[in-house]
């Protein structure tokens, strides 16, 4: 899928380049494949078949959505603050591709209970926060932590919740280091 939007720092960049807060508005486009197809076997690993491939593999959602963001940073003498927080309003209830689990069921696709037998086009989320700065008397050497959540909420909030998703979140610390030359930044983390 495609995403395209805007986003817009409220304040004046130049005047204020120690703090700032950006909010946006993305819209995600469904031109890729929501019915992405591999060579599958059935579950007595028998019987290889085109069958549609794990909800996470899609390459496409079939589902416009809207995406609101919120950015912000502010530095300190020592240190910088930041962070973000992204919710993905998906438009459509579910799109057409049938989940492998479905497609897989010995007694047939009807035997699969209805509100399963398409793919869930669920909303998401993003959340990170931070802190980072340089690293003391170590040239161009920085350092930093990030918290992130990301998740697929049980229920969608514009639109219904109908077909077969696999909701759940995970968290992350994630420590890392970033060595700057000129223009370039490179991270471990």
């Amino acid at each position: 899928d495609i995403s395209v939007g805007v986003n817009y720092w409220m304040m004046n960049c130049e005047r204020y380049p120690d703090k700032n807060i950006s909010f946006g508005l993305n819209v995600r486009v469904p031109t890729g494949n929501s019915n992405y197809q591999v060579l599958y076997p059935n579950s007595l690993g028998q019987d290889f078949r085109e069958r549609p491939s794990f909800p996470g593999t899609q390459p496409g959602s079939g589902a416009w959505a809207l995406r609101p963001t919120i950015e912000a940073f502010k530095q300190f003498p020592h240190f910088t603050l930041y962070g973000t927080a992204t919710y993905e309003f998906s438009l459509r209830a579910h799109n057409d591709t049938n989940p492998l689990g479905a497609t897989l069921n010995p007694a047939g696709l009807t035997a699969t209970r209805e509100e399963v037998r398409v793919l869930s086009t669920p909303d998401s989320y993003l959340f990170n926060v931070g802190i980072g700065g340089p690293v003391p008397k170590v040239s161009r050497l920085s350092a930093f932590l990030n918290f992130r959540a990301v998740g697929v909420p049980v229920h969608n909030v514009l639109t219904a919740t109908f077909g077969y998703r696999q909701p759940g979140y995970y968290t992350t610390l994630e420590p890392g280091i970033g060595w700057n030359i000129g223009r370039i930044s490179y991270n471990l983390s």
